[in-house]
């Protein structure tokens, strides 16, 4: 599926790129514009080196769209990431200690899966059900 997202990114690209008369998209050009159409999802911010996922409060998966967005962010990086992970939002403080590590884990399945090293903490700092990846 990634790939047609890229193909429609693409022929959106050229066809605008048509319309305005302009020449053939270098593959930089093509990796920020769908890093633009990648950030449109509110669930996910993104700079050079931090890609910050918000989640939901009962919800420890990723979305298909951040699935996505963190699979270029670690292509990018080309190196380990680092998982900060902010408790969930709970009254109780271990409950919202397991809810981060929970879904820090799962997003390091993820990244051990696309061969993608990973290290993990909890951050408190952070803004509730957040996950910061840096690299």
């Amino acid at each position: 599926s990634n790939i047609k997202m890229l193909d429609l990114t693409m022929a959106d690209s050229q066809t605008e790129r048509a319309s305005k008369g302009s020449g053939p998209i270098s593959v930089e050009e093509l990796l920020a514009q769908a890093r633009d159409n990648s950030s449109a999802d509110k669930t996910a911010q993104t700079t050079n080196q931090e890609l910050y996922l918000q989640f939901d409060q009962n919800r420890q998966l990723m979305t298909a769209t951040e699935e996505t967005q963190l699979l270029h962010f670690a292509l990018e990086a080309n190196s380990s990431l680092f998982l900060d992970c902010a408790p969930g939002q709970h009254p109780d403080q271990f409950a919202a200690a397991s809810i981060a590590i929970q879904r820090c884990q799962q997003i390091s399945l993820f990244l051990r899966e696309k061969s993608v090293r990973s290290e993990v903490q909890l951050s408190p700092q952070l803004q509730v059900n957040q996950v910061r990846v840096s690299r």
